[in-house]
């Protein structure tokens, strides 16, 4: 239910939505998008429901669209948590990036202490 602002003290009349309107837009989750409005990255309007004390926050859809250009998060997260951890002999990793590269799946793969693994085969082997 998009609504048209039409404010006398504005020049141009700019359209508002809902949070709700905002979290369908976006695809986040509602409680992604209500901590942006509480946190003042998405700015907002507090506007009163009926003769009550009920407040709604209404969102420009040019704010609304500036935050969204903004946002870095894309409903991936950025803390390593939505990583695989996988074990398995350097010649299993190699196949695997190999597989990878065929199949135009761009991952990164890392070994996680590859100098500590490299310095005990040596230490074994001599």
């Amino acid at each position: 239910m998009t609504k048209t602002n039409t404010n006398t003290n504005s020049k141009a009349t700019d359209a508002t939505i809902t949070l709700k309107e905002a979290v369908e837009l976006s695809g986040l989750s509602s409680v992604y998008v209500r901590r942006a409005v509480l946190e003042g990255k998405l700015p907002s309007t507090k506007v009163p429901v009926g003769d009550t004390k009920v407040v709604r926050h209404e969102i420009k859809m040019s704010d609304f669209e500036a935050w969204r250009a903004s946002t870095t998060h894309r409903g991936r997260r950025s803390d390593g948590r939505n990583r695989y951890l996988l074990y398995g002999t350097p010649e299993e990793i190699e196949a695997l990036k190999k597989l990878l590269a065929d199949s135009s799946i761009e991952v990164q793969i890392t070994v996680p202490n590859s100098k500590r693994r490299e310095a005990k085969t040596e230490v074994e082997n001599a």
